[in-house]
């Protein structure tokens, strides 16, 4: 299914704005719907009752090494298929993946009301999908030679983005966002994920940000509209063979993205080791306590700004000025697999979102 293009309202409202899809099947059937959208007002709202702040839950997963190994085999037989997919409200999960994907959907929309008979089910959901990141035999990590504070991209990193509809963007339409991004480590190794409470608009700052380091088991949730990554230049110190493994679930209300569809059965059958009641059970209920430390940035030692550039596009490209430590590595010599640092009170010194 693709959409053919974007119609934008003639009225906007304050929360919302209500625009037609124009949508057809690969037959060319038209499945144009006229969808009341949630934009950054509303997501703030819904992502509020949700609790779409930044949520840590230490351990969440406990299982068997040999539960454990099936599910990283599953994810490495899904991950070429190098997409995402979609799991209506209410359906049931047909393999391991799915099961753990609909516990955490369930946690996460657990305080909303149920949806009522008027309400399109079929708007309402999850996207999951499972990221891999390897070793690369101990080669290091340089920068520009022009430009020091511009790092060089790697090709293991999970580059800067915010979690959003890309197909609908491609056609000319708005940045839509799930409500609440999820992240859950099926491994301890790799990258830690980079969370900066930024919303894609020119200009935007924050005093913080969030690290959270890979512990398996571990699961995270944070606003949707929050710009994130897994940058490698902060990864402690792993085997040159370290596997890097998460699923990641966002969590969408009144607004399915447009070219995300369920995974083939077919696949399921032929390609995944563990079904649906194989899935270790998943507690929100935190054995290792869940909180977040705080810790300002100058006890990291020096920091400057690092220039990130990202998001390349026909309309501009996005930079992210961020003060970090000169020796970012360093940061894993703290105690804490999950920290919020926070920036000097001066508005110079904090991280900010340019477009060029």
């Amino acid at each position: 299914m693709s959409a053919s293009h974007y119609c934008p309202p003639d009225t906007p409202h304050s929360q919302f704005s209500t625009f037609a899809l124009q949508v057809t099947d690969e037959q060319g059937n038209d499945k144009t719907s006229s969808t009341r959208l949630t934009l950054d007002g509303a997501v703030a709202e819904f992502s509020s009752t949700l609790g779409g702040s930044f949520q840590l839950h230490p351990d969440a997963i406990r299982s068997l090494e040999e539960t454990w190994a099936n599910l990283i085999l599953d994810c490495e037989s899904l991950f070429p298929l190098d997409s995402s997919f979609w799991i209506q409200h209410g359906q049931r999960p047909r393999c391991a993946l799915e099961a753990l994907a609909c516990n955490i959907y369930s946690h996460h929309t657990r305080k909303l009301p149920p949806l009522t008979s008027n309400e399109d089910q079929s708007l309402h959901g999850l996207e999951w999908w499972v990221q891999i990141r390897r070793g690369d035999g101990g080669q290091t990590i340089r920068q520009h030679r022009r430009s020091p504070r511009v790092l060089a991209r790697d090709p293991e990193d999970v580059n800067l983005h915010w979690d959003k509809d890309e197909e609908l963007i491609d056609d000319g339409g708005p940045i839509i966002h799930p409500i609440i991004s999820t992240v859950t480590y099926l491994t301890s190794q790799g990258a830690p994920t980079l969370i900066i409470p930024i919303p894609a608009r020119d200009g935007s700052s924050t005093d913080h940000v969030f690290i959270s380091y890979p512990f398996r088991g571990k699961h995270i949730s944070f606003d949707g509209r929050w710009l994130h990554s897994a940058p490698r230049f902060l990864a402690r110190e792993a085997p040159p063979d370290y596997l890097r493994v998460t699923l990641l679930v966002n969590i969408w209300k009144g607004y399915k993205p447009i070219s995300i569809e369920p995974l083939p059965q077919s696949f399921i059958t032929s390609h995944l080791c563990l079904g649906p009641f194989a899935a270790p059970p998943i507690s929100f209920q935190s054995r290792r306590g869940a909180r977040t430390p705080v810790i300002p940035a100058p006890k990291l030692g020096p920091t400057k700004c690092l220039c990130l550039r990202f998001g390349a596009t026909q309309r501009g490209e996005w930079n992210l000025s961020l003060p970090i430590p000169r020796r970012p590595i360093e940061l894993h010599e703290c105690d804490f697999d999950t920290m919020r640092i926070e920036f000097p009170l001066h508005k110079e010194d904090h991280a900010w979102l340019i477009k060029d």
